[in-house]
């Protein structure tokens, strides 16, 4: 029941949470400071790249909900920009445990995803604060 009566502040809140975390946690990985953790170097490069690859999708799930009933002609465009997140981490988990392509190969189409994720978020004219968060995916 609190779930419903807060449900658009909590999932913004959760979205921002989960993206939070797994931004954290990719810089752990990628600072190195999981190696004092744990000694398995391929599991921590694993959550690595599995977390970079991950983030935008909170980002995404986020805009999503912020902008539901504003502009109706954004809810298309962002469902087929998570559809290609989730095709790309899937397409990028089968080729790198198959042995074909490694996850630093795949990266480049990552920046080429995300790169188009951001122009999206500029050229939609949706406003400052969507602005700000796709500079801010844009650094990561």
């Amino acid at each position: 029941v609190l779930l419903n009566i807060f449900d658009n502040d909590i999932t913004l809140l959760i979205y921002t949470g989960i993206f939070s975390a797994l931004i954290g946690l990719w810089i752990i990985c990628n600072k190195g400071i999981i190696n004092l953790v744990s000694d398995n170097r391929i599991l921590n490069m694993w959550i690595e790249y599995f977390t970079l690859y991950v983030a935008p999708m909170p980002i995404i799930l986020y805009i999503y909900k912020l902008r539901k009933g504003e502009h109706k002609f954004l809810f298309f465009p962002l469902r087929i920009l998570l559809v290609c997140n989730v095709l790309l981490i899937a397409v990028t988990l089968v080729l790198h445990f198959v042995n074909i392509l490694h996850f630093p190969v795949i990266l480049t189409a990552y920046h080429m995803l995300i790169l188009f994720t951001v122009s999206f978020f500029i050229f939609s004219n949706s406003g400052p604060l969507i602005f700000l968060l796709s500079i801010s995916l844009s650094l990561i």
